[in-house]
């Protein structure tokens, strides 16, 4: 039972694949940087799309202004650790 339900959901992914930032060559260039190419080749023919097969081996590439959101809502005290010249400069570059 278990192998038909894993069958069906790599069916399922095959024929709606969700919308990916990355294209499978550039998802494979940023493995390569930690050489996980086969890992995220393995994932990829599993189903997941580039950007969950980055994710799961937790390479995928966010940019400062999805980090410092991140940290903005899950670490507020942590933001304090930041002079105010870093913070403002930051918030500038990224229109935060």
């Amino acid at each position: 039972m278990k192998r038909l339900i894993t069958l069906f959901w790599r069916w399922w992914y095959k024929r709606h694949p969700k919308p990916s930032k990355f294209t499978k060559d550039e998802a494979l260039e940023i493995a390569k940087k930690y050489h996980l190419e086969q890992e995220v080749i393995k994932a990829m023919e599993h189903g997941c799309t580039p950007d969950e097969a980055l994710q799961e081996w937790d390479i995928y590439p966010y940019d400062d202004a999805v980090v410092y959101k991140h940290l903005q809502q899950t670490d507020p005290e942590g933001m304090e650790m930041l002079s105010d010249e870093a913070q403002a400069a930051f918030e500038k570059k990224h229109g935060l």
